[in-house]
């Protein structure tokens, strides 16, 4: 999970409530004890990317939509 964080620029927490949030989705999940462990692929993070891309502002977090007159 950090290491996916780390490699798409985001903190390993924003990626974590992405996740809760069912707003991305990592293909494979294995459970350990009390806990998830998430594994992404290639091509899950090129899902990542995009998301990235098209919802989050650098340094501002989620992009805000402007007002209509």
């Amino acid at each position: 999970m950090r290491q996916a964080a780390k490699v798409i620029d985001v903190d390993p927490q924003t990626l974590f409530r992405w996740l809760w949030a069912g707003k991305v989705k990592a293909s494979i999940v294995v459970p350990i004890d009390h806990r998830k462990l998430y594994r992404f692929t290639d091509d899950d993070i090129g899902k990542l990317r995009r998301y990235k891309a098209a919802h989050y502002w650098e340094g501002r977090g989620p992009r805000r939509r402007k007002a209509r007159k």
